[in-house]
């Protein structure tokens, strides 16, 4: 299993994604988990479920938000750095998914090729 984080604009870790996809597989499988504790010296000590799925060679995704089963689809965004995370974080797992399957994103379907960047 490999474990990559997505760190802040403060440098804090802010999601840890796990996946036991395997490189060059075809598709890329994670678990997102929102980090909400800290040491003092920005080691994540605690963890919540955000967002788990898959992005597949063609760009079709499955997601799926939220903590638990009873309330998944469920996310708590509290502002507009909220936000930003959550767009970042979906830009991350884009670009992780097609490095790790070795190969870039079909024509038209690059990162910053729409009106988000």
């Amino acid at each position: 299993m490999s474990e990559t984080f997505m760190f802040d604009r403060f440098g804090y870790p802010k999601f840890r994604i796990t996946s036991e996809t395997e490189p060059d597989d075809p598709f890329f499988s994670f678990q997102a988990d929102s980090v909400c504790g800290w040491t003092d010296e920005k080691q994540p000590v605690d963890y919540e479920k955000y967002l788990h799925g898959m992005i597949k060679w063609d760009s079709c995704s499955h997601l799926y938000f939220g903590m638990d089963e009873e309330r998944d689809g469920y996310l708590h965004l509290c502002g507009v750095h909220d936000f930003h995370d959550h767009i970042a974080l979906l830009k991350f797992l884009y670009e992780m998914a097609f490095d790790r399957m070795g190969r870039k994103p079909e024509e038209g379907y690059e990162w910053g090729g729409g009106s988000i960047d």
